[in-house]
């Protein structure tokens, strides 16, 4: 079990509200992200489900249980939550084996079943032969793995992460994703996991919760929230992303079409609940557009201001009618910085103002 739910969950640390007014499911067995920037309210979030803090209003339950609400407050020990920081929390002056097996030993669990549970943790994590080193004998990764390898072993309901992997550098910190994959996939654990790094939650996550000044912004899946943002700060906090002023002109069964700059018209998606005559702004990913040498229809001219070499990719600059465009092309194209070129837009979303 592993279900968690908030409920019309605020706090406030005097005058400032940290986040306000959250409804949030959390199902069993899912990797839900809570993901914004620094500030927005996720690790307090994730500090009222550890039972770290008290809400100043609304509840949480945990399978069913009420565990925080004005009134109640379930100490952390007795919520069955394993929870992994960010600066990773293993104690120094302990071995490996010691530090996963302690959570064991505060509740008097008998040895032989320490030795074993300890054993099948450190498996599962990667770390068997490590048992006897200390802290400062492993990398940050491997530092990593204890302190999961000690927030699993006492079988949690859930897993809470926060910023788990941002002490890592960028390789290991990609490698460390798929790792934390394959231990979701083993163990079918719940997690509750905490990032300001988009690609971390795209990655890991069955659904992300975008948040921003204590609110949630949007709740879908990596390809909903990348594709079909609902607001202008999802748009812009995913990924890179174009934004042209416009107008929509018509809509139609989830299509529309806008008007953009001194005449150009451009088919887009629509939410269901836009009408013609909104202004707004069209939202293009660079690698929804083609860049063509030669003029063909639906095209809108633009020219290259600048280039850069991105390894698989290059990013384009363009300006368009006094506007920059950014635009993905092929690193063995031929054009240059000052060619003019034509802009296809495959795919658009028009989002209101």
């Amino acid at each position: 079990m592993g279900e968690i739910i908030l409920r019309n969950l605020t706090k406030k640390f005097g005058h400032v509200t940290a986040i306000r007014d959250l409804n949030v499911e959390i199902k069993n067995g899912e990797i839900v992200s809570f993901l914004g920037p620094s500030g927005c309210g996720k690790t307090t979030t994730l500090r009222l489900i550890a039972g770290l803090e008290r809400p100043t209003d609304g509840e949480i339950y945990i399978d069913g249980e009420l565990v925080s609400s004005k009134k109640t407050l379930v100490p952390p020990e007795r919520r069955n939550l394993g929870m992994v920081f960010q600066n990773y929390a293993v104690w120094p002056h302990m071995t490996v084996f010691a530090n996963v097996a302690y959570p064991l030993r505060i509740r008097k669990i008998p040895k032989k079943e320490i030795m074993q549970r300890v054993e099948e943790m450190l498996e599962l994590v990667g770390m068997r032969g490590y048992e006897a080193r200390y802290p400062d004998q492993l990398s940050g990764g491997q530092q990593q793995r204890v302190a999961l390898a000690r927030a699993l072993i006492v079988r949690p309901a859930a897993l809470l992460l926060d910023e788990p992997l941002s002490n890592l550098d960028a390789k290991l910190r990609e490698r460390m994703r798929f790792e934390l994959m394959e231990l979701h996939k083993n163990t079918k654990i719940t997690v509750v996991y905490v990032t300001h790094d988009q690609a971390e939650a795209m990655v890991l996550s069955d659904r992300i919760m975008v948040m921003n000044e204590g609110t949630i912004q949007q709740v879908g899946t990596p390809l909903e929230i990348y594709r079909q943002p609902v607001n202008r700060f999802v748009a812009d906090f995913i990924g890179v992303a174009n934004f042209v002023d416009c107008k929509l002109l018509e809509v139609n069964d989830g299509k529309g079409t806008v008007l953009v700059g001194t005449g150009t018209i451009l088919e887009c998606e629509v939410s269901p609940h836009v009408s013609p005559g909104q202004r707004g702004v069209l939202f293009i990913r660079p690698e929804s557009i083609e860049l063509h040498t030669r003029e063909k229809p639906g095209t809108v001219a633009g020219l290259v201001r600048r280039k850069v070499f991105l390894g698989g990719k290059i990013d384009y600059r363009i300006e368009v009618e006094g506007m920059e465009w950014r635009v993905e092309g092929d690193p063995e194209g031929t054009i240059r910085e000052g060619d003019r070129v034509y802009l296809l837009v495959k795919r658009a979303r028009f989002i209101p103002e």
